[in-house]
Order: structure tokens, then C-alpha cells, then sequence
């Protein structure tokens, strides 16, 4: 199976669950840092390019904005964060999935992170001065229903599930193309499974979720 993976840190980096999936082919697109407008749109665009036999999306924060952008002076952007899902023990099934990853993203959560050059830049300043979080979070579902209406009319294979769980109103989303009955955040809590910097999961719980979406998604 030819697999498109998209998200944000949660499903990026060496021993992350895009890379325990059974699949004979993987690009994950999914940048640290990245919220859901990049997640949607870079999503379409590659699909545009090539095929894929299933696609999985993970979505991230919901007050997150991203824009495209020539500003380059940050670790928040995309060209910066596809460097960082190498290593050198990384195997390539059959291509670097980096390749495919757009490099002019800019991520808002360097801005809500308070990194230095993007909130001297100014560039998110008025978004998040005066957006509410419902309205980031009304932002991020109206990502959601365009990509699914993508992958509908397409008539490509998805499966959308979250990084967290979320306390919105889902009736837009289509339930049976999704695994949201639980996460890779609370499966981390459950087993205390965590990386070093005590946030994001770990191995384990990075080994565990594949296996949910081997079985429920892939049907594995």
C-alpha cells in the first residue's frame, strides 16, 4: 500500500508511527510546528502531483494559522523542519519523503511559542491579536471539511485522526473515515510512554497507535 501522511511533530521524527505503518511505500509531509492550513493545503497540492492508495491525516492545534511566506529567519517553517524527518538510520520506502515537502510554510506556533524572530516580524501579530480561539478553531474545521471534501470527490481513501482530543463540533466531519475514539496523546498518558522533553509520546505509544490504524484502517 502507497501511503500520504500529514501533521505536526506528533507524526514526524525517528521512531514516530507514520514509520511502523505496513505500507510498501510512505511520504509523510508532517512538519513540527505545523497547524492545520498547511496540513490541508500541502495535503491537496501533493495529491494533485502523485497517487496514493490511502491517505492519513493528523491533525494538530486548532488555534494554530499558517501562511506561505518568503520569511526564512525561524525554525517555524517548513523548508527548516523537513531537515529534521532525516536520520541517519531512517529507511527510505522507496524515496526520501522529504523530498515532497513544500518549503515556504510558515508556522503560526512560532508566534504563540513567542520565538523571537517571528514575533519581531510582526507577521502573525494581527491574527492573533484580534482572532478569538473559536474563530482559529472555526479556521481549523473549515481545513478539515475541505480536505475531506478533497478526498471525497477524488475518491481517495482517508482515515483523519486527531493528536489530542478536541472538545469541538465534529458534525461536518465524517465519523466512519475517522479514528477519533482515542489518541496518540492519551494512549502516551496511559502507558507513560513520553520522549525526552516529556511532551510529545513515545516509542511505545508511537507503536501502539500504528497498530490501530494497521488493524481498524488498514485493515492489517
Amino acid at each position: 500500500m502507497n501511503i500520504l501522511v500529514n501533521g505536526c511533530s506528533f507524526s514526524r521524527g525517528p521512531g514516530s508511527w507514520p514509520y511502523f505503518l505496513n505500507c510498501t511505500s510512505l511520504v509523510n509531509l508532517a512538519c513540527a510546528g505545523a497547524g492545520n492550513n498547511y496540513i490541508c493545503d500541502s495535503t491537496i497540492r501533493e495529491l494533485h502531483q502523485r497517487s496514493y492508495d490511502h491517505v492519513i491525516v493528523m491533525w494538530s492545534g486548532l488555534g494554530r494559522f499558517d501562511i506561505q511566506s518568503t520569511f526564512k529567519d525561524t525554525a517555524y517553517n517548513s523548508g527548516y523542519q523537513s531537515t529534521k524527518n532525516d536520520w541517519p538510520q531512517k529507511i527510505v520506502i522507496p524515496i526520501n519523503d522529504q523530498d515532497y515537502v513544500e518549503t515556504d510554510w510558515l508556522f503560526g506556533c512560532g508566534h504563540i511559542n513567542h520565538e523571537h524572530n517571528i514575533l519581531s516580524s510582526n507577521i502573525f501579530t494581527g491574527i492573533y491579536k484580534y482572532s478569538t480561539q473559536k474563530q482559529l478553531e472555526q479556521n481549523s474545521l473549515a481545513r478539515m471539511v475541505s480536505l475531506q471534501s478533497y478526498l471525497k470527490c477524488s475518491n481517495i481513501s482517508y482515515t483523519f485522526c486527531l493528536y489530542q482530543p478536541y472538545k469541538i463540533d465534529f458534525s461536518l466531519i465524517d465519523e466512519k473515515n475517522c479514528e477519533i475514539s482515542d489518541n496518540i496523546s492519551d494512549i502516551a498518558l496511559k502507558l507513560s510512554s513520553y520522549d525526552t522533553d516529556g511532551i510529545h509520546p513515545g516509542e511505545l505509544a508511537h507503536k501502539t497507535w500504528a497498530d490501530i490504524l494497521n488493524v481498524n484502517r488498514l485493515n492489517i
